[in-house]
């Protein structure tokens, strides 16, 4: 597999979805996915992913003809994935809720209820 597409529409983006991204990403492979809610909290257009319109896919087929054609882009998007993939890794996100934790604790962050 060179890369993954995921051709997300508003009413199909289930849960765990964005998981399977994830799980392509951490294998350095690049995705393209279309622009739905949360999708642009994993990919970065052109930096570690590519991103079409929804319902659009005229672009989707281009973004993937793009990939296919040029393996220098799609190395560089995959490493990137990889990197953004790792920012998720179960041990980096408890070390995050571990400070917030610990922020909350020691006063440094308010709570509001």
């Amino acid at each position: 597999m060179d890369i993954a597409v995921f051709p997300f529409d508003y009413i199909n983006v289930t849960f765990g979805q964005p998981i399977a991204i994830l799980e392509v990403m951490a294998c350095g492979k690049p995705v393209i996915t279309t622009d739905v809610e949360g999708i642009d909290e994993l990919i970065v257009h052109d930096a570690n992913g590519r991103i079409a319109p929804p319902y659009d896919p005229a672009t989707l087929k281009e973004q993937v003809t793009v990939l296919l054609n040029d393996g220098k882009k799609r190395d560089k998007l995959g490493q990137a994935a990889t990197k953004t993939a790792g920012q998720y890794a179960i041990g980096n996100v408890a070390r995050q809720i571990n400070d917030i934790y610990r922020q909350i604790l020691s006063g440094k962050v308010s709570v509001d209820a």
